[in-house]
């Protein structure tokens, strides 16, 4: 008989997942191969979560793709948190990636996100614009 649980577990593992690197599209937007844990798995563009890159007709938009494909090699693996129900404008579900579930477990200022912000390569974005 199974022990009783002490205490609610965190829901916030309900959004985490581990996927696999597809393709990077450019600076801030990859698509990943999601493995749910059962056998089942989704193909999904998704959109980092909290960022802004230029866009891929720039010479900054492609430096920002070519650094971020640095970080996810077609092929790799890595840990994703969702934000539950929330997409952007297009269609894509809003994420924040990880290269191990111990950089997830410490947070965003963890993330491949907050790589492309601290390295100045992106802008702080909430979905509206620019945040200063």
């Amino acid at each position: 008989m199974p022990k009783k649980a002490t205490k609610a577990p965190d829901p916030s593992w309900l959004y985490r997942r581990r996927a696999t690197v597809v393709e990077v599209t450019d600076g801030d937007t990859v698509v990943l191969m999601i493995d749910d844990g059962r056998d089942n798995y989704s193909r999904e563009k998704m959109r980092l979560k909290g960022i802004n890159t230029p866009e891929m007709d720039t010479e900054n938009g492609k430096k920002a793709k070519a650094f971020l494909q640095s970080k996810l090699p077609k092929g790799s693996q890595v840990w994703i948190e969702t934000v539950k129900d929330r997409r952007e404008k297009y269609g894509r579900y809003l994420v924040c990636l990880y290269l191990s579930v111990e950089a997830l477990e410490l947070g965003e200022n963890y993330s491949i996100n907050y790589d492309l912000y601290s390295q100045g390569i992106a802008d702080a974005y909430d979905g509206k614009g620019k945040v200063k």
